[in-house]
């Protein structure tokens, strides 16, 4: 077995040779991060990239999360960025929480560090969305129950996810719903060198968060509110064709009612929903368990479960736009303001 010194040493060169080789199967075949065998590329992020890895020493699947940190972060202040997200890393391997994907390992290297975590089998929430098109109300309420039930466990432990999304919402093909990349975009926002701007994704970032302020476990209902919104329409609360149109409408927009647009649709949800898109903190609901109980609440009066079904694509449907990614975005600080006010100075 080779040194743990010695694994770690070699991880600068494993990165450099990812970046090289991510479409070139037959390198990947060869590739180790750590102990763990690279098998192929699964997707890329403004974040870093998740490979299918298999981990020799315990013989099982697994999948690994390279990290990026921002460029020129002095060696002290990326000592303590990483040992944030060790500790968070850390927190949620202890949660053993059926809806969180569980994290098995983290190793760092200057550039970068890798999360080697749970294979879910299966396709992201994203990726249903955009086969289907939307979801209906029978399947929306089990599913949101699960993903409020994963962020009350994080929330519990004092983990906020702050990245909560349809591509970070993994559906397993045994019907399992896991959330994943806890703390992983918090990293990257502390990494921050222009104090006027958040990562996140345009959005789905809370009002909060675009005024300058802290993205708080209220902040990850807001989330969970865009996401049940594009689940039922198919279609982003807060829209626009430019990242400062997506912005201001977060800010300041009006959302187009689900009564309107989703058939059969229950009063209860509808209500649930609003709430959660509430721009002001104090107006949404009290915690993620409290979403998780009133969700729980429906699906047992209706008898909901959640079944995986990939469907499939319909002809010109599936998002009204391309998902966006997660970015660096400027705060109200640098102009994201109400059209027709004066900039802040």
């Amino acid at each position: 077995m080779r040194p743990a010194g010695d694994e770690i040493a070699d991880l600068r060169q494993t990165f450099d040779l990812l970046q090289r080789s991510l479409a070139a199967r037959s390198t990947l075949d060869n590739v180790f991060l750590g102990r763990y065998r690279v098998i192929e590329a699964l997707g890329a992020g403004a974040m870093g990239t998740v490979f299918r890895g298999w981990d020799p020493r315990l013989q099982r699947p697994v999948a690994l999360k390279t990290i990026k940190l921002a460029g020129g972060l002095e060696e002290e202040r990326r000592k303590d960025l990483l040992a944030t997200l060790t500790r968070e890393a850390v927190t949620v391997a202890r949660l053993n929480h059926p809806n969180v994907v569980a994290v098995y390992d983290l190793e760092d290297a200057p550039e970068a560090a890798f999360i080697a975590m749970e294979l879910v089998d299966g396709m992201t929430l994203e990726t249903l969305i955009g086969r289907r098109h939307k979801l209906s109300p029978d399947e929306v309420i089990p599913l949101g129950m699960a993903i409020a039930r994963g962020l009350a466990a994080a929330h519990a432990q004092g983990i906020v996810h702050r990245d909560v999304k349809p591509a970070n919402v993994l559906l397993g093909a045994d019907g399992s719903i896991k959330v994943s990349d806890f703390g992983i975009a918090g990293l990257l926002a502390a990494s921050a060198e222009d104090a006027d701007t958040i990562f996140g994704t345009p959005g789905y970032l809370p009002p909060e968060s675009l005024r300058g302020g802290m993205h708080g476990k209220s902040g990850d209902l807001f989330s969970l509110g865009v996401v049940l919104y594009i689940c039922l329409t198919g279609a982003m609360p807060f829209r626009g064709t430019e990242v400062g149109d997506i912005l201001r409408n977060t800010l300041f927009g009006q959302v187009r009612p689900l009564g309107r647009q989703v058939p059969d649709l229950p009063a209860e949800l509808e209500s649930l929903v609003e709430h959660l898109l509430e721009r002001e903190v104090d107006r949404r609901p009290s915690s993620a368990d409290a979403v998780a109980a009133e969700l729980e609440s429906l699906a047992t009066a209706r008898g909901l479960r959640w079944r995986f079904d990939p469907g499939a694509a319909a002809a010109g449907r599936g998002y009204a736009t391309e998902p966006v990614k997660a970015q660096w975005v400027p705060t109200t600080r640098l102009g994201v303001v109400k059209p027709g006010a004066s900039r802040p100075s």
